[in-house]
């Protein structure tokens, strides 16, 4: 979609914001390397317990 409005209307945002479904490390790294601000929330999942979304500790 940025591509499109960049070629269309020839507009490149400073920053964007989103709902967390957005908040993902390689889309974060990407806005970030076309130096858009990211404004999105990110939770950190690693301290859950319940074994989804959890950081496994090696040994």
């Amino acid at each position: 979609m940025l591509n499109r409005v960049k070629a269309t209307f020839d507009l490149h945002p400073e920053r964007l914001i989103a709902d967390t479904a957005y908040g993902t490390g390689p889309l974060l790294g990407w806005l970030v390397e076309r130096e858009i601000a990211p404004h999105i929330l990110v939770f950190d999942k690693a301290g859950r317990s319940d074994g989804t979304w959890s950081n496994p500790t090696p040994g």
